[in-house]
């Protein structure tokens, strides 16, 4: 407490500490707080209210001066990934990568040839190994609006097939509806399944794919289906209808 007590008195400039031995009613606080370590501990704490005193004191805080020139902003940009590379780099060397690893990383493949057979650990893999060679969603999202001047809320799915095979790339919820509107079309939906069919839809929007199949869709914990009674309650809700559910919408969302 006394060495604690002496690094702060030493923070503290000349006004601070004619501040402290006023309040504190000492004639010299480095005498004070050299004494502190020889006291007993009834003397110690008698000091109590002081220290209390001048744990409410803040210490001026150092400023440093580097230049006393104007400032004027010569240029703003934002750098991506590894190398703080342009905009446009950015996405070319993404281009580069998914075309060059797609027959040597068999999710990369799954993605690019057969996204209806994705499953949501295996995107978890992608999103991983991209992210280690400096390629994220977001950046990729940022970097499409700079180069071409639009909005995009593609996914990284989206982003991978337009790299591979030159698909459109379309934004995330834009896709998910799509789909969605061929479920929703399959019959005529009572209120319930509606709401069941809702809870699907946010699922999708929040992690891209759900499984190829019904089963290891609403048996995943990770989606929140298994804690409500997982497949076998959805068969009571949805019947012969649940994997056909699943399969169109896995057949529809990267068409």
């Amino acid at each position: 407490m006394a060495g604690a007590v002496e690094r702060k008195i030493k923070r503290l400039d000349a006004t601070k500490r004619d501040e402290f031995q006023h309040l504190a009613e000492i004639n010299s606080v480095d005498q004070w707080a050299r004494e502190l370590s020889k006291l007993d501990k009834s003397q110690f704490l008698k000091q109590w209210p002081k220290f209390e005193q001048l744990d409410h004191i803040s210490p001026v805080k150092s400023k440093q001066i580097i230049s006393d020139a104007v400032d004027k902003v010569v240029n703003v940009s934002r750098g991506y990934g590894h190398g703080n590379q342009k905009p446009a780099d950015y996405i070319e060397n993404f281009n580069k990568f998914v075309k060059e690893n797609v027959n040597t990383i068999p999710a990369l493949q799954v993605v690019a040839t057969r996204p209806k057979d994705l499953t949501f650990d295996e995107l978890k893999n992608i999103k991983l190994k991209l992210e280690q060679n400096g390629f994220k969603e977001n950046d990729l999202q940022s970097a499409w609006k700079n180069v071409n001047h639009v909005q995009t809320t593609a996914d990284i799915i989206s982003f991978i097939r337009q790299a591979a095979a030159g698909s459109e790339l379309i934004d995330h919820d834009v896709r998910i509806h799509n789909a969605m509107q061929k479920v929703y079309g399959l019959a005529d939906w009572t209120i319930p399944q509606k709401k069941w069919l809702k809870r699907i839809e946010k699922q999708l929007l929040r992690n891209s794919v759900l499984a190829p199949s019904a089963k290891e869709v609403f048996d995943n914990r990770e989606f929140g289906f298994k804690d409500v009674g997982g497949y076998k309650k959805m068969k009571t809700i949805f019947g012969d209808q649940t994997d056909q559910i699943i399969y169109v919408l896995n057949e529809n969302l990267y068409v």
